[in-house]
């Protein structure tokens, strides 16, 4: 039988909502290396669930802050996606050229609130490593503002 270990830390509570970054990871003998996952979980603390980032944000206004993002510029190239749907679509299984980060259609599920910077709110998004080697980093979370 492998290990494995779980930790959370708190990242933000706004509100109703309720944010922290869990961290897992383990070993499995036998296995070629050890394993390894950092996401972020957003809850609404009066149902317990997980909110998604458009349970909170319309979707055009995310979609304008996306399409501002210098990750999602550089993975998107000179495709231009109509709106978020679309948006969701041509980014999800993008890569970084090294594979340090690729995008998911989970990682919209997976985040925190960050800061406040005037009227405007700053949200972090785990997104997932892209090859094995960089297995647990967070390196490419991204701020939306």
């Amino acid at each position: 039988m492998g290990q494995s270990e779980t930790s959370a830390e708190l990242t933000a509570q706004v509100g109703r909502t309720l944010g922290y970054l869990e961290t897992t990871g383990g070993y499995v003998p036998g296995a070629a290396h050890p394993w390894a996952n950092q996401t972020f979980t957003t809850l609404d603390m009066e149902t317990g669930k997980p909110l998604a980032l458009t349970d909170v944000f319309a979707k055009p206004a995310l979609y304008q802050a996306l399409m501002k993002d210098r990750l999602v510029q550089q993975a998107l190239g000179a495709a231009k996606p109509a709106n978020f749907d679309a948006l969701v679509d041509a980014l999800d299984g993008k890569s970084a050229p090294d594979y340090s980060y690729r995008f998911s259609r989970e990682m919209f599920q997976n985040f925190t609130f960050d800061h406040l910077e005037g009227n405007q709110v700053a949200v972090r998004l785990a997104i997932p490593y892209g090859a094995e080697v960089f297995r647990g980093t967070d390196r490419k979370s991204t701020r939306l503002n």
